[in-house]
């Protein structure tokens, strides 16, 4: 069961929260804006999951009818980012 807002999240809490709404470590990246390394640290308690994260989570659960869109925006955007990285990198 996830923490309420009012309680520090763990990365108990997080897992619970992205496996509720069956996403991947991925997909949970891609729809919050940060690296799928980052969800496996807040997961593995390797770093602690901010106030921020946890709110962005309270939306998107509450918003969940707009989340396979969302990651599709979230998902090609990512890839334009990283090209943009990898193109920088060749010249």
């Amino acid at each position: 069961m996830q923490a309420s807002l009012s309680e520090k999240w763990t990365g108990a809490d997080f897992r619970a929260w992205r496996e509720d709404l069956r996403l991947t470590q991925a997909e949970a990246a891609a729809l919050l804006g940060v690296t799928r390394r980052s969800v496996q640290n807040w997961e593995m308690d390797d770093a602690p999951v901010a106030m921020v994260v946890a709110l962005a989570c309270r939306f998107v659960t509450e918003h969940q009818a707009g989340i396979g869109a969302a990651l599709v925006v979230a998902s090609d955007a990512q890839k334009t980012a990283e090209a943009r990285i990898r193109n920088r990198h060749v010249r």
